[in-house]
């Protein structure tokens, strides 16, 4: 029968911290006797007593010990529960959309009624493998190619807006021929030319090794620009280098140009290679004369921008294909180069830092991908190229129109 020991020895903590404010308020017996009866420490105490003070301390009816207060689930609840976990949703997002629809409940309590229902607990996901990134926005589950139908009516915003600045020349060159040309491999998702846009749209974003292809994982628009929904991951691109051979790439190098184009010999204007040795790759050509013309500034503008010096691999065809790359991004910042006004001589680095570097809109509406770059300190130098001169298409898609706008 509880006597007056259930006062003077509480056994559950809520009743201790009772009777060790009431000794110390009522009483009024020092913090350290206080301390000593109810067995705690001199600093709890007044801890305890600060709390009161203040009114931090909640007197409620406590719970009973060993009986756990829990939220009551109706059926209609419990049924949306279980459709959401068939889906192979997670906790947290079922207690999202519960909220959505007006229920208020805790990610325990869910989890509660999981277990209740014979699920078992999902395994731990990256956020990849749930088709979401950090930001919400959806992630496709693999590369593949798209139609401008199936892009219709899409708007959305890109961190590398300014790759479709080499879309007009692209398409002047003709990537889809020489892709073609060259026989190089393709597979059903993704087609030749889309390959050989991804690891170009690499290279003349400055990125180091395709292993980190991963940083534009989720960019939309360069998908768009390659005719894919997004480029191909690393371990595709890989694969992929490592299907071409000698011939891939000698073709290839045929296919793009006969004439090896090199800039920063030491003079205004770029120079020529001019070599009817077609049996020569066009790395040997180049190194050939660099060697007799000194041109450290072009070597320099490799290594610093393009990364020659940071190889795909050691493998020797990979690395082949890793310069055939690097000499045709390089083209295409010359033929840039040439529509800026004063900005003719400028190496990549600079043409990317002021132009190409930045983020834009990418609408696509009526067979037309529309890329609105906001305002630049260097607009108004895009503005004045005739870009209506030029081919207004985007290189991954058939008879699909590019345009521009520059605020």
């Amino acid at each position: 029968m509880p006597d007056r020991k259930f006062f003077l020895y509480p056994q559950f903590d809520w009743q201790r911290r009772y009777e060790a404010l009431r000794a110390s308020f009522v009483e009024r017996l020092p913090a350290k006797v206080v301390a000593e009866r109810f067995r705690y420490n001199l600093e709890y105490i007044h801890l305890l007593r600060h709390q009161f003070i203040h009114g931090k301390i909640d007197f409620s009816e406590p719970v009973p010990e060993g009986i756990t207060k829990r939220h009551t689930v109706n059926a209609e609840v419990r049924k949306k529960i279980r459709q959401w976990r068939e889906q192979q949703l997670s906790a947290g997002e079922i207690t999202e959309l519960l909220s959505e629809d007006g229920t208020e409940i805790s990610v325990r309590t869910v989890e509660r009624v999981l277990r209740e229902e014979g699920f078992p607990r999902l395994p731990r996901r990256t956020r990849l493998k749930t088709g979401f990134t950090v930001k919400g926005t959806e992630v496709p589950e693999r590369s593949a190619s798209v139609s401008i139908g199936d892009l219709e009516g899409r708007t959305f915003d890109s961190d590398s807006a300014g790759i479709f600045l080499f879309a007009p020349f692209l398409s002047k060159l003709g990537i889809g021929e020489i892709a073609h040309a060259a026989g190089l491999p393709e597979t059903k998702a993704i087609p030749a030319r889309s390959y050989l846009l991804s690891f170009l749209a690499l290279k003349l974003l400055g990125t180091e090794r395709y292993a980190h292809v991963g940083d534009h994982a989720f960019d939309p628009a360069l998908g768009v620009f390659a005719g894919l929904n997004v480029l191909p991951k690393c371990t595709s691109m890989s694969t992929y280098s490592y299907s071409l051979d000698d011939v891939h790439i000698l073709r290839l190098q045929k296919a793009f140009v006969s004439n090896a184009s090199l800039r920063g010999n030491g003079r205004e204007h770029p120079a020529f290679l001019i070599t009817n040795d077609f049996d020569m790759p066009v790395e040997l050509v180049v190194g050939n004369y660099a060697r007799r013309w000194r041109v450290e500034n072009g070597i320099a503008e490799a290594v610093k921008f393009f990364h020659l010096n940071a190889l795909s691999s050691p493998v020797l065809l990979k690395i082949h294909f890793d310069v055939a790359m690097t000499m045709i991004a390089d083209t295409l910042y010359s033929m840039l180069a040439k529509k800026l006004r004063g900005f003719e001589d400028c190496d990549a680095p600079k043409l990317y830092r002021h132009f190409v570097r930045g983020k834009g809109t990418i609408s696509i509406r009526n067979q037309t991908v529309t890329v609105t770059y906001p305002r630049r300190a260097h607009n108004p130098i895009l503005r004045s190229v005739q870009w209506e001169q030029l081919p207004e298409a985007v290189p991954g898609m058939e008879n699909v129109r590019l345009q521009l706008k520059f605020k």
